[in-house]
């Protein structure tokens, strides 16, 4: 059962703020009960659009202290606040304020603070924050309404989610890195995310709404967040709000989720399965190169290249424009995850999939998710027929040169290069 957040607590965290009183702190976000009503307070503030109107929040305190009105000092300190509690409780977060401030924070917490924050875990405040059905259910209910006003119902309710994606915009980002897909699931056969829904994240992400083969990337990191349909594996979004791929891997249990402390869901993405997908090719040096400052630091510390795997490669021989042909590959790379048999995870290996067309120089990421040992025997027994007619684009891709159902190709099956 959540912890509560008390007055006390409140009460502590305007201690570190340097505000007078709890009542001070909901003043600043037009807040009229503290007393009562707590855990709505709190809640209300996470999702408040209050920060969107303060340009400069994202400096320091010892940056904003001269000139800056004391409402604005005061969202200053706490925007950031806000986030690394949220990522890693109250004695992460007033070691971020001491840090920020020149003359150190008042009310550091005792053992007792301390306790009671950590009860009030990640998983609750992600639960309170961004309840994914409810607020795909209010955007798929607002799809009449212009798509800047859909972006600021969502901006409302998850500004969090807004910000990463907004974040992963331009052109040395991790958009770049992923091709196409469909937004349909191949069990199913249901639309995955809700038209309305995925057409204000591409707006958000700068991609174009092309919504018949949309970005890959976004559809299935933030757009998976708020879709509803039911698959023989579950809800799309498990993938993001469990933490078993970090317990797997052995990383933080932030890192690949909708609230990640260092990155964003699709740049901390995009680096596992580019480092994966990209090996042997110069594309992954790119990656690198745009995405080092951008990703968790434990993730660039994994030492992926150590782990064991295979690659499944379909090559088929698709005609140019111009005469002649070119190969298209297909690229499966399954990874063994090091700590999943230990944790007793059913499903043991990462599936990275990728598209490289060779009449073009980049391989391009489609999507990534565990799968069983069952699944990769599957794949093993598949490549014993080296040449079949049954070659197709599989896991929601899409990709302009391939438009029949089933072409003639070869399979490859090879060990991953490990070092």
């Amino acid at each position: 059962m959540t912890s509560p957040i008390t007055e006390r607590m409140v009460i502590h965290l305007c201690d570190c703020l340097d505000l007078c009183d709890c009542l001070d702190l909901c003043d600043c976000f037009n807040l009229s009960d503290c007393c009562d009503c707590l855990d709505r307070v709190m809640v209300r503030i996470f999702s408040g659009r209050k920060q969107t109107e303060v340009p400069e929040y994202h400096r320091s305190i010892s940056d904003s202290r001269t000139g800056v009105e004391p409402e604005k000092k005061r969202l200053n300190a706490y925007i950031p606040f806000r986030n690394a509690w949220i990522s890693g409780g109250l004695p992460v977060a007033c070691d971020l304020i001491r840090a920020m401030s020149d003359d150190g924070i008042k009310g550091r917490p005792n053992a007792v603070d301390v306790q009671d924050w950590q009860r009030f875990s990640h998983a609750d405040i992600l639960s309170q924050m961004q309840n994914f059905e409810a607020i795909a259910g209010n955007l798929i209910r607002a799809r009449e309404q212009p798509v800047a006003q859909r972006t600021d119902l969502l901006r409302s309710a998850c500004p969090e989610i807004v910000r990463l994606i907004e974040t992963d915009r331009g052109l040395s980002g991790p958009t770049i890195f992923w091709g196409r897909s469909v937004n349909l699931d191949e069990f199913t056969k249901s639309v995955i995310v809700d038209a309305s829904i995925l057409e204000t994240i591409l707006h958000l992400g700068g991609r174009p709404t092309n919504l018949s083969s949309p970005h890959a990337g976004l559809q299935h990191t933030y757009g998976y967040l708020f879709s509803l349909i039911e698959t023989p594996f579950g809800k799309k979004r498990d993938r993001w709000v469990s933490n078993t791929l970090e317990l797997s891997l052995g990383l933080p249990d932030d890192v690949l989720g909708p609230a990640p402390k260092q990155g964003t869901l699709l740049s901390n993405a995009t680096w596992l399965a580019g480092q994966i997908a990209f090996q042997g090719h110069d594309r992954r040096s790119w990656l690198q190169r745009c995405l080092a400052r951008h990703v968790s630091d434990p993730l660039k510390n994994l030492s992926i290249d150590k782990m064991p795997g295979v690659r499944f490669t379909e090559v088929v021989a698709l005609p140019l424009a111009g005469g002649g042909k070119s190969p298209l590959e297909l690229v499966t790379d399954l990874v063994e995850l090091p700590l999943a048999a230990e944790k007793g995870f059913a499903e043991r290996w990462l599936l990275v999939y990728s598209i490289h067309d060779h009449h073009k120089s980049s391989p391009q990421l489609v999507t990534l998710f565990t799968v069983t040992d069952e699944f990769v025997d599957a794949l093993r027994d598949r490549a014993a027929k080296r040449k079949r007619s049954d070659v197709r684009l599989r896991y929601n891709a899409w990709y302009p040169r391939m438009t029949q159902g089933h072409y003639s190709g070869t399979i490859t099956l090879k060990a991953r290069e490990t070092r």
